[in-house]
């Protein structure tokens, strides 16, 4: 049997040949001696050559992204395992992730390049940095010179005065973005290693007293059920007091004056439950499956003078999976909304 026919012996499965051939990543399959047995075309052009008989030593002495394997498929074959790896080929100048499987007649080898990811992830970087400090203080100078304008012009015409309104509140708004966009940022690289033993109820009832005075501001009614317990919660408490308080700040936002808007908390089946319910404007079903991603806003008639980023619902998501818990929603508009979450009471630590 030919090189070219080797394919065919490995996956019998005509379906599956034409798999083997049409993987856009480099595919290469070796035998239990460290030889190529078979690679497909992503990985010929890879290492611009069949590499079908060549030996780990030889594809290494070609691309040293191939030296770290003989050792991990020697142990993949005695522990029959997988293994993944990021590793950098010189010779391309690219990152990849190799992953590597074993099975009785050999091993298979996947290289998928992650440069594009790598360089989207600095770049994200760069660009918190410098949201958080080449943006941050030009912003809060634009602040500071509407405030000694105001200070100098006592005597302001309206017209003057509303203009400087106008750039605070802009400029305000701004700011609590660049807030919001780095805040998730760090729930996301928040160490697990800090999270302690808490009482998830307490956390409800001083999220609870925090938004008293919010809502009293719009003289909206804020009733809160919150069942003492004695079970812990090992998590990140100003995270999770956090994303509380988040919740019920949306709901003062999007419920009218006068409204009502009810907290409850209870423990059931391992879980520890928060749900914040209102009676205010709501939102239709198209917008359920979109409502916690990020920058998204649920535009309804009512809504057009409440501002915000569309980052705190995002924020309340990212904190609460980061604990290994899930986020809910339900709403109907003109009628009101129910948003929730709950968490395991098990540690979560890694």
């Amino acid at each position: 049997m030919s090189d070219r026919d080797e394919p065919r012996e490995l996956v019998p499965d005509d379906g599956l040949a034409a798999v083997f051939l049409a993987v856009p990543d480099a595919l290469l399959v070796f035998s239990r001696e460290g030889r190529v047995r078979a690679a497909n075309p992503a990985a010929q052009r890879f290492l611009d050559a069949d590499p079908t008989g060549w030996s780990l030593e030889r594809l290494a002495a070609l691309d040293g992204v191939f030296a770290p394997l003989q050792d991990f498929l020697d142990d993949l074959h005695h522990q029959r395992s997988a293994w993944t790896a990021q590793l950098h080929s010189a010779r391309r100048k690219r990152d990849l992730a190799v992953v590597a499987s074993a099975w009785d007649g050999g091993s298979v080898v996947l290289l998928h390049d992650i440069t594009d990811l790598l360089d989207r992830g600095r770049f994200r970087d760069e660009m918190l940095r410098l949201a958080s400090h080449d943006l941050r203080a030009p912003l809060a100078l634009v602040m500071n010179y509407c405030d000694l304008i105001a200070a100098e012009l006592p005597d302001a015409s309206p017209r003057v005065t509303q203009y400087l309104d106008v750039i605070r509140r802009f400029t305000g708004r701004m700011l609590n973005l660049l807030d919001a966009i780095l805040r998730i940022d760090q729930i996301r690289l928040s160490p697990l290693e800090l999270h302690e033993q808490v009482n998830p109820a307490e956390l409800a009832r001083l999220a609870v007293e925090n938004m008293i005075w919010p809502a009293d501001q719009k003289n909206q009614q804020l009733e809160a059920d919150v069942q003492a317990g004695t079970e812990l919660l090992t998590a990140d408490p100003l995270l999770i007091q956090e994303a509380m308080e988040n919740l019920i700040g949306n709901a003062i936002k999007y419920t009218p004056d006068g409204g009502h808007i009810a907290v409850r908390a209870h423990v059931e089946a391992g879980r520890f439950h928060f749900v914040v319910e209102d009676n205010g404007v709501g939102f239709g079903q198209e917008h359920l499956p979109h409502i916690f991603e990020a920058f998204y806003r649920a535009k309804q008639p009512g809504t057009e003078q409440v501002e915000g980023s569309g980052l705190g619902l995002n924020l309340v998501k990212t904190a609460i999976e980061r604990h290994l818990g899930e986020v809910w929603v339900e709403s109907r508009e003109g009628e009101g909304s129910r948003f929730g979450f709950w968490l395991p009471l098990q540690s979560t630590k890694e």
